[in-house]
């Protein structure tokens, strides 16, 4: 079985305390460099600078100095894996390193991570343009007076009348399907799409009551819509040290319209999945 778990971080709260953060430092910049520049307006400071003077300015300048140092030196001292290696100030607010994952994955299984490359799909489709082959096909079939996708499916069909498929079941399924291939193979090797309040891609026809099976939030109530769904390219590049194994045609989320998130919520909000077999499948059962 299938569960997606939705999990997520304002950035309104992010953005917010590095706000703070960058003004509370600026302020305390300031304040030091004004003490400096007016550290010889004592009086005693109208003619030669006096050795009081000198040796405020060399404070100020020697403590901005070491304090850089100070933070290239702690910049230079990070490692991905720090958290796990040993104690350390760094344990409070430990860093989300790939050992900790594995580590507390436990024996659960774990895939292989993999970066993705993200690409907008109208950027692809004008190197792909079938039009003129489709218009070569169409003036042939006319002048042949042949129907190539009759042949075709002639060809495929037995000779025993009990290998051939149901008319109407064929014309539905390949239809999807032709649909599903038609739209991928601009680029063949993708492995997710994401399109969040669009259409997914099915690649075999859906049930007629899939829209109003798909609850509404059980946080808000609002409706669901799609956002991103799993291709079968993936299938091969889901890797596991156990024998587990993942097959599957696509898989279709749908999520709340709202995006909702509970002020201080900690654990995941769980979502709604709609999983299409491999349309090969069918032949093995």
């Amino acid at each position: 079985s299938w569960k997606v778990l939705r999990s997520q971080y304002s950035q309104a709260q992010e953005k917010q305390s590095q706000d703070v953060s960058v003004k509370q430092k600026q302020e305390s910049n300031f304040a030091a460099k004004d003490w400096c520049e007016d550290a010889d307006d004592w009086g005693a400071c109208d003619g030669a600078e006096s050795p009081a003077c000198a040796s405020l300015q060399l404070l100020c300048l020697n403590e901005a100095v070491s304090s850089e140092v100070e933070c290239a030196s702690q910049f230079q001292q990070l490692h991905l894996s720090e958290a796990a290696d040993g104690p350390g100030p760094q344990d409070t607010h430990p860093a989300a390193s790939e050992d900790m994952v594995m580590a507390t994955a436990g024996s659960a299984p774990v895939f292989q991570p993999f970066y993705i490359n993200v690409v907008d799909e109208e950027d692809y489709t004008g190197f792909l343009d079938t039009d003129h082959a489709d218009k070569l096909l169409k003036e042939y079939q006319q002048r042949e007076c042949v129907d190539l996708e009759q042949m075709m499916s002639e060809s495929f069909a037995g000779e025993d009348g009990n290998e051939k498929y149901e008319k109407s079941e064929v014309k539905s399924w390949d239809h999807t399907f032709h649909k599903f291939m038609k739209r991928i193979s601009v680029c063949p090797e993708q492995i997710l799409r994401y399109s969040w309040g669009g259409q997914p891609l099915f690649i075999t026809c859906p049930p007629a009551s899939l829209e109003q099976g798909i609850p509404a939030c059980s946080n808000c109530g609002s409706s669901r819509v799609f956002e991103f769904q799993l291709m079968p390219t993936l299938v091969s590049m889901l890797q596991s040290d156990s024998d587990l194994s993942v097959e599957f045609g696509t898989v279709i989320v749908y999520t709340c319209e709202r995006s909702c998130w509970p002020t201080n919520h900690q654990t995941p909000l769980e979502e709604f999945v709609f999983v299409q077999e491999d349309p090969d499948q069918r032949l093995f059962k």
